[in-house]
């Protein structure tokens, strides 16, 4: 398999983790943003090889460290997907109600009000179609990129961890 290699110059090996955890368990979120965004820059099909540069880095600490928060991330990202799927059901059910309250009394209601109804529906329905069409492809992509640096190598000064 083709592998790439993404380079981490830090410091201090506290830079990899969130400030606020004392017992640095936590990544620090702009470092996972930097993965990802060099991995973004690459082709999805090859294998990522981070190498991490700096003093005193504990690799098997890093390592374990990575694996949690992109779990972690990896968790966010199914929750957000049944959120999506709730909110894109109750979206286009309203859609349809709305719709069918402007066509099922047309007779008895003056063309405004029926328009009225039509766009909320349409609009519904068109919120709901969004989140299915943009939002959840979004998702799967991000939960893609997640698995893949999930499976990454990594190196610390040149010694794979």
């Amino acid at each position: 398999m083709d592998t790439f290699e993404i380079k981490i110059k830090i410091n201090d090996e506290s830079e990899l983790y969130n400030s606020f955890d004392p017992e640095q368990t936590t990544l620090n979120d702009e470092l996972l943003t930097y993965l990802t965004d060099r991995y973004t820059e690459k082709e999805f099909k090859k294998k990522a090889v981070l190498v991490f540069s700096g003093e005193g880095i504990d690799g098997a600490h890093l390592k374990s460290a990575l694996h949690r928060h992109v779990e972690l991330e990896l968790e966010k990202n199914a929750k957000q997907k049944k959120l999506n799927y709730l909110k894109q059901l109750r979206l286009f059910l309203i859609g349809l109600i709305f719709v069918a309250a402007g066509i099922l009394p047309g007779k008895y209601l003056s063309s405004i009000p029926i328009e009225i109804l039509s766009i909320i529906g349409s609009f519904a329905v068109w919120e709901a179609a969004n989140i299915w069409i943009v939002q959840n492809p979004g998702l799967n992509i991000r939960k893609r990129l997640l698995k893949r640096l999930l499976d990454a190598d990594i190196m610390v000064e040149g010694n794979e961890v």
